[in-house]
């Protein structure tokens, strides 16, 4: 049928959307591969889809380096600041290399919305480029401004200002470096490709964001992308026993959220002790457990466990707010406490609160142990979380998100290319 290159950047939880698109394509009959930061390979090989590397390694020790410093910083515009000028701007030329290499053979790019490095290379090759967002506040960045909606408006501004006035320079110079002509907004550039395709489900959207998508000629909203299942995952003896006791545990997990790991190991001890209950603390890229299963028979520590299996068998998932994990708590019908980061954690959080699938969100520079163990008594005792959870995650079953992306690709691109 047709070559397609999905390009993503970013965690853990900006790639696994992407291999249950791979995976989805491959099997409608589409020849696939999938460029990521070298990091990922082991994440995206195990899952049986080719990958290529793109740009630079970043170390554990680089990262959580990064992540202290996001940490510390409360304002987002000086977080977005770091993390463009530290990780990803630094990395353009490299990453832009490797696409270019990658992509003589592709009939589509499909490219996450901060890959711009894999857009220029498809600009450079005339290839047809389509853009992914995993929430919607890139689309609310273009989307034409409503004057009676003053909400929509500061999201819009902010969006584009924190787009054009951070990445700005930086991509404009990466651009005159490789002969490319100049652009007016970079937000306009990363959400207006060929197409679009916006990973949420619409249960979660506010009028005004689906209004927004639907307003950007072919976008489409598909509803949250699954990861697959890990083939060859079984649960280890010691995981599979702390979970068969009659008490379900609350699980932690921050995901590639590090920085500041031995204050946040200390802040999770405390809020179990106070909250009496059983806890598994997944460890991951953020180091999270440590050795804090010596200190009390009531933690297990663990380093990966997939999320479809692990939350649907816990009474509350203490996460960082990232979409994947937000997702996967919802699906699986269990109450989360957001303990967010940067970018668009907080936004998950307040969404979250304001659909009552979970208490208010708290950020992490300000995290102690009382509001924590105060938040997760209330996500695991409140009715209405609960039987809220529970018909979000049977409305999201039946959502089917990856098939009407595979779909929406087909319907999007027949205009621009006859290979799909």
């Amino acid at each position: 049928m047709a070559a397609m290159l999905l390009l993503s950047w970013g965690s853990h939880g900006d790639v696994l959307p992407f291999v249950a698109l791979a995976q989805a394509l491959r099997e409608a009959g589409h020849e696939v591969a999938l460029g990521a930061q070298p990091h990922h390979a082991e994440l995206v090989r195990r899952h049986g889809i080719a990958f290529h590397p793109l740009g630079s390694q970043t170390t554990p020790a680089e990262y959580q380096r990064l992540m202290t410093t996001l940490i510390d910083e409360a304002n987002p515009r000086k977080q977005l600041h770091h993390l463009l000028q530290e990780m990803l701007l630094p990395d353009l030329d490299a990453q832009y290399r490797d696409a270019l290499a990658l992509m003589p053979a592709a009939n589509l790019v499909v490219a996450h919305w901060l890959q711009l490095a894999g857009m220029a290379a498809a600009e450079t090759l005339g290839k047809p480029c389509l853009t992914v967002n995993l929430n919607p506040q890139g689309i609310m960045a273009i989307a034409p401004q409503r004057p009676d909606i003053a909400a929509q408006g500061r999201t819009r501004n902010l969006g584009r200002e924190l787009a054009d006035g951070l990445w700005g320079e930086g991509f404009h110079e990466f651009r005159a470096r490789h002969g490319l002509p100049p652009i007016v907004s970079v937000a306009e550039y990363a959400q207006r490709r060929a197409a679009g395709l916006l990973a949420v489900s619409p249960a979660l959207l506010t009028n005004d964001e689906i209004a927004a998508c639907n307003s950007q000629p072919n976008h489409r909203i598909t509803g949250f992308w699954q990861p697959p299942a890990e083939r060859d995952w079984q649960p280890p003896a010691e995981l599979a026993q702390f979970l068969a006791a009659p008490e379900p545990p609350v699980v932690f997990c921050f995901g590639s959220m590090a920085g500041r790991v031995e204050e946040l190991n200390a802040i999770v001890l405390q809020t179990v002790r106070r909250l009496d209950c059983r806890a598994i603390l997944q460890g991951g890229w953020a180091g999270l457990g440590g050795e804090l299963a010596a200190t009390s028979g009531n933690i297990l520590c663990i380093d990966h466990a997939p999320h479809s299996y692990l939350f649907p068998r816990v009474a509350c998932v203490v996460h960082h707010g990232g979409a994947g994990t937000t997702a996967a708590a919802l699906r699986a019908g269990t109450p989360s406490v957001i303990v967010w980061h940067m970018l668009d954690q907080p936004y998950w959080g307040n969404r979250l609160a304001q659909l009552e699938l979970g208490p208010a969100p708290l950020p992490r520079r300000e995290l102690q142990a009382d509001p924590l163990a105060e938040r997760i008594r209330l996500a695991m005792n409140d009715p209405i979380y609960k039987e809220n959870c529970r018909r979000m995650a049977q409305r999201l079953g039946s959502e089917q998100g990856v098939g009407q992306a595979v779909g929406a690709i087909a319907q999007l691109l027949t205009p621009i290319t006859d290979v799909v």
